[in-house]
């Protein structure tokens, strides 16, 4: 009988210590000024090295393949107007304004080399993927040219960025 009750005993703490218990532990909020605007990969890409810079150039790629069309364009111009020539405030801001200058050149590159839309894409993500990569400066004379680029597209697609122009120096 003894044997009978500590066999249920011991069958019941098993049972008891099966049940999951949860405890809440303190997490500091993690604070993102600006979403991605693409798919974060699941497995680990080291950001601000080639790896992430092609993983971005591949998800534009596949957007522009899928589905290019005139909203996205301007989803991608407002974006690259409305952070111009402040490309580099923080990762973020720089994996997407590569990932629009990708998806604009992706998407019109195909219309000739002359395309304004394709330019203005390959001239933003350059301005960007070597700064991103610690390669470059932004104040080095390469991103700088590519920011007047941008802006001489920007100009010639009808935007006001003339105010932008005390923002960067490219006299250096």
């Amino acid at each position: 009988m003894k044997k009978k009750i500590f066999i249920a005993s011991l069958s019941s703490l098993l049972c008891l210590s099966t049940v999951p218990t949860y405890t809440l532990a303190a997490q500091e909020p993690t604070i993102t000024p600006e979403a991605s605007v693409f798919e974060v990969p699941s497995e680990e890409i080291e950001p601000n090295k080639s790896s992430m810079v092609d993983y971005i150039a591949q998800e534009a790629k596949k957007s522009a393949n899928k589905s290019a069309s005139e909203e996205k364009r301007d989803e991608a111009i407002t974006y690259i107007v409305d952070h111009f020539p402040d490309f580099y405030e923080n990762n973020t801001v720089m994996e997407n304004t590569m990932y629009y200058g990708y998806y604009l050149e992706y998407a019109y590159s195909k219309n000739g080399p002359e395309n304004l839309y394709a330019n203005l894409g390959m001239d933003t993500y350059q301005a960007v993927k070597y700064v991103y990569r610690n390669a470059e400066k932004p104040e080095d004379d390469s991103t700088l040219a590519n920011l007047d680029q941008i802006k001489e597209s920007l100009l010639d697609l009808g935007y006001d960025v003339d105010n932008t122009t005390e923002k960067y120096d490219t006299t250096k």
